[in-house]
């Protein structure tokens, strides 16, 4: 507990640190990369302050992390709304952060790239448990994504990420063409209990 306690600080730290610098450079760009940065350094700030207020050393609620997580993405925008539909999921550490991981990644590409000129949107995010994986659907009805799209050739860091953590977890992905952007993973599901 007290080496939780002193990680989540340490994490809170870094994030400081980085804000404090994206506030006073220049560019912009750089600016935005601190940003992203900040947001993937505060996703595992959040579990490992997860897991210091629930006493928990194993095993962590999926559901009540990704909350946290989607949260502190909705400050990013004012014009964006979020509906969650989160099934309660118990899941080791790990595979919970690479998990919120991708929940950043890919709601920061959507609250970047979906609604241009500061449009109205709405993002849907289901999180199932069926037949022993876990289905995790993200959504939104912005501009969407080239029919020839192809995670597997873009220049994107962020969705490059996304692809690499998907398979670390044994997942699949899939972007489907179409009104707005709908991204469906499955990831097989490993109780804490049997670890």
């Amino acid at each position: 507990k007290e080496m939780q306690h002193r990680t989540k600080n340490s994490f809170n730290m870094i994030t400081s640190l980085i804000h404090i610098r994206a506030g006073v450079t220049k560019s912009e760009e750089t600016k935005n990369t601190l940003d992203d940065l900040t947001l993937r350094v505060k996703a595992i700030s959040d579990l490992y302050s997860l897991l210091y207020e629930t006493d928990s050393f194993y095993e962590v609620q999926l559901n009540y992390y990704s909350n946290k997580v989607i949260d502190s993405m909705l400050n990013l925008s004012k014009n964006i709304q979020i509906n969650k539909e989160l099934e309660e999921i118990t899941i080791l550490p790990t595979n919970a952060a690479i998990i919120g991981m991708i929940i950043v990644e890919l709601l920061s590409n959507i609250i970047k790239y979906a609604f241009p000129n500061s449009i109205n949107g709405m993002v849907n995010i289901e999180m199932k448990l069926i037949n022993s994986r876990i289905a995790l659907l993200i959504e939104d009805n912005g501009i969407g994504m080239p029919y020839d799209f192809d995670i597997n050739i873009i220049n994107s860091l962020g969705l490059h990420l996304v692809n690499l953590m998907v398979s670390q977890l044994d997942g699949k992905i899939q972007f489907v063409p179409g009104k707005g952007t709908k991204i469906i993973m499955e990831f097989p599901y490993t109780s804490p209990i049997d670890e």
